[in-house]
């Protein structure tokens, strides 16, 4: 069973709730959130991996990082081409390419 979208909204503003009111907590948010995008095999998630170890340790705990390899496709560009014409999204509005 998936998370439905307006669950993972209002958990978004509960989180936000608690970090306007608790400074640490929003400090932490900024930090993991200036690290990138945290998704696996990319170099935010290894600022991210690197970021809460010393998180980790800083608080006692012994840390051990375990690597491994994965393989993953990246899509870089997509489109959807009409009678010859590209159309690609682009931010929140869709771009006409030739």
């Amino acid at each position: 069973m998936g998370i439905s979208r307006r669950h993972l909204l209002m958990s978004g503003a509960a989180l936000m709730t608690i970090a306007a009111n608790d400074p640490p907590t929003a400090a932490w948010i900024a930090a993991w959130d200036s690290q990138g995008i945290h998704r696996t095999a990319t170099e935010g998630d290894q600022r991210g991996a690197d970021w809460l170890a010393a998180e980790a340790r800083a608080l006692g705990a012994k840390v051990e990082i375990e690597s491994f390899t994965l393989s993953r496709i990246d899509p870089i560009a997509a489109f959807v081409e009409v009678d010859g014409k590209k159309f690609a999204k682009s931010g929140e509005a869709a771009t006409f390419m030739i």
